[in-house]
């Protein structure tokens, strides 16, 4: 199981002990590589602060690596403790999961921020990348997927959207940009350029 040490619960310059999310997050299952992509995708989903959410991507989850991201809310410190299993993470309503489609799809290799791209809402939306995703003929091609935050207040917030809910990628992605050749591996890594 994979260790990852945060502190995204602290908001500008107050870190006490109040205000540290979790110390370690625990990964669920040997092998999932729990945390080879991490990113702080700001405030979205939900939440009724302004502090951010941790995107923990975990590629290798499930028996056929289909992949798994979970969003850990940062609004939530007070249900987290010093070593938080992730596994809790959805029956503990302090954060939600989004599973990958296909088996071999690698979904959550990558992560990346990419600040109001879509809505002009001031919310941010995010990528994540599935490297192994297979285009019809093209196998591993891969694909990237764009996630449209939103908050409390928007119409557009699905029930996935919440805390304490799992869902899969195809109930959750705006949109995505699918990789044009076999062995592309199109989102295996992602960059924001502003």
């Amino acid at each position: 199981k994979t260790q990852y040490a945060s502190r995204i619960g602290c908001t500008g310059g107050s870190c006490g002990a109040a205000n540290i999310l979790g110390s370690k997050f625990l990964g669920e299952n040997a092998l999932d590589y729990t945390g080879i992509s991490l990113e702080n995708i700001g405030r979205s989903f939900k939440q009724s602060t302004a502090k951010q959410t941790l995107a923990i991507g975990t590629p290798y989850y499930g028996s056929s690596d289909i992949g798994r991201v979970y969003l850990v809310f940062g609004d939530t410190s007070s249900n987290m403790n010093d070593d938080y299993d992730l596994s809790d993470l959805v029956s503990d309503s302090v954060g939600s999961t989004i599973d990958g489609e296909n088996a071999g799809d690698y979904f959550g290799f990558s992560i990346e921020n990419i600040s109001s791209f879509i809505g002009g809402d001031s919310l941010p939306e995010f990528l994540i990348g599935a490297p192994g995703y297979d285009n019809s003929s093209d196998t591993d091609a891969g694909i990237v997927y764009i996630i449209e935050s939103c908050d409390d207040s928007s119409s557009s917030c699905g029930s996935y959207k919440g805390k304490g809910v799992s869902s899969d990628i195809s109930d959750t992605a705006f949109g995505s940009f699918i990789g044009e050749n076999a062995s592309g591996h199109a989102g295996f890594s992602l960059a924001g350029i502003g």
